[in-house]
């Protein structure tokens, strides 16, 4: 099966290494770790995130702000705003683009 079915399925892949102890290990595919909210990549460097939000398509209901307070504030205006546009890691943010009912938040590598 191709990486993208073991994803959704969540089948384990097929590739491994050794730990130090010799013991196989599984290797997480690039979609798991970003899944996972991971920070870094396979050579060890920190990857930021980007927090993309369309400000004309939101609402103002505040999902955003309710889910992830840490980024996320209602503006004087009434609309949702980011506190950081650039992240390193995913963490809540994603729950707030995946919670907003206009899909008007994405979050991207950068």
């Amino acid at each position: 099966p191709s990486i993208v079915f073991q994803y959704f399925f969540k089948l384990k892949p097929k590739f491994h290494a050794h730990s130090a102890a010799g013991i196989p290990e599984t290797i997480p595919n690039r979609m798991e770790r970003k899944a996972a909210g991971s920070t870094y990549s396979i050579g060890g460097n920190i990857m930021a995130y980007k927090v993309i939000q369309t400000r004309d398509d939101c609402i103002g209901c505040g999902v955003c702000a309710a889910v992830c307070p840490d980024n996320w504030e209602m503006a004087d205006d009434g609309l949702a705003s980011a506190l950081n546009e650039t992240i390193e890691e995913v963490g809540c943010n994603q729950e707030a683009a995946d919670s907003c009912p206009t899909t008007c938040i994405k979050i991207e590598e950068a």
